[in-house]
């Protein structure tokens, strides 16, 4: 059974109307096709953008993209394939991604599922590094940050309790549980030599905003 859209109150969660624009907006709405009608109401990409921002700035990065993910879920904004430069075109009328500035390049995210999971992607061509990731995981803490076949990916996830904690040098721990090493720290570079020295199939970072340290997870054999 597919479930009936009310785009009366899409539009005035997230397009921007007000109660008093209702019948302009029933008249509209009442000559257009269930995608013509999608189209209408999602905002514009700078509307998005600086809302987010606001939120992000204002609040904290999860509430910015509880946003974003909540616009997603409802005008279906799914892309496994984004890219700069499409929006509007056809195919990609529904496309929306928040812009991103990281040392003086261009990124953007959007969202893959229905699970939270989205994909960062670059303007230009980029080679992605553990460093980089960590830097990402820094911007959205409330996420895991990890690759698949070169493309960088976002998810939440929560993870079993983790003990045998240990210090390996001054400034890196370790601690683990049933599927994951956790090694943690406050220095990336020394943090990254650590979690090499243990083989996994699987690598997640997350940033701890509350104790200002990075996160790298190790699987000790299961597979993403």
């Amino acid at each position: 059974m597919i479930e009936k859209i009310d785009y009366i109150a899409l539009a005035l969660k997230y397009g921007g109307y007000m109660e008093t624009d209702r019948n302009f907006l029933e008249n509209r709405l009442a000559t257009l096709t269930a995608e013509q009608k999608l189209e209408l109401l999602l905002p514009a990409p700078s509307v998005i953008n600086a809302y987010f921002s606001e939120l992000y700035q204002k609040r904290n990065p999860k509430e910015a993209t509880d946003y974003f993910f909540g616009m997603s879920q409802a005008f279906g904004m799914y892309f496994d394939k984004p890219k700069f430069g499409v929006e509007g075109k056809k195919g990609y009328e529904l496309f929306r991604f928040i812009r991103l500035n990281i040392d003086g390049k261009a990124y953007g995210f959007c969202y893959l599922n229905n699970s939270e999971e989205s994909i960062i992607f670059s303007e230009l061509p980029e080679k992605y590094d553990q460093r980089f990731m960590l830097n990402m995981a820094r911007i959205f803490p409330q996420y895991v940050i990890f690759e698949i076949k070169g493309q960088i990916h976002m998810k939440p996830k929560k993870f079993e309790r983790f003990t045998n904690q240990r210090d390996l040098t001054q400034l890196t721990s370790a601690a683990e549980n049933t599927t994951y090493i956790k090694f943690y720290g406050y220095n990336i570079d020394e943090l990254i030599e650590e979690a090499e020295k243990s083989f996994s199939s699987e690598t997640l970072m997350q940033y701890d905003p509350s104790l200002k340290q990075f996160i790298i997870y190790r699987n000790k054999g299961a597979v993403l």
